[in-house]
């Protein structure tokens, strides 16, 4: 099931951040892992993507019947689906980050067709 509220990382965090290590160099250990797998937890789609990215760069092999980025389009919706069903985002953030991209979309349309005419009036 699609995770509503808590993602799996919102359960693993909060686990990792509950544990007090006993020295002042293991909590300043534990909080710089802290910084790391967080970090690490948000690039993973990207870093993914990024990965994609480049393997396709390299290997993509010609005569493909798919272009590579109809590919990596359909590998990024991939991507988010399993983010989803495995519970490692949820429907919010989900929900969210298409608002971004329909507002990024929205205005790079806009931004293009300002250039467009203003190439038409010159």
């Amino acid at each position: 099931m699609l995770a509503r509220t808590q993602s799996r990382f919102h359960d693993v965090r909060v686990r990792l951040e509950n544990y007090v290590p006993g020295t002042a160099a293991g909590r300043l250990f534990w909080e710089l892992f802290l910084f790391g797998f967080k970090e690490g937890w948000a690039c993973l789609f990207g870093g993914t993507l990024l990965a994609l990215l480049l393997l396709t760069k390299w290997f993509w092999p010609a005569g493909m019947p798919l272009a590579r980025y109809d590919f990596l389009f359909l590998a990024a919706l991939a991507i988010q689906a399993m983010l989803l069903l495995l519970r490692m985002e949820t429907v919010r953030e989900a929900q969210i980050i298409f608002v971004f991209h329909v507002i990024g979309t929205d205005e790079s349309i806009g931004r293009a067709a300002r250039h467009r005419s203003a190439l038409t009036t010159c």
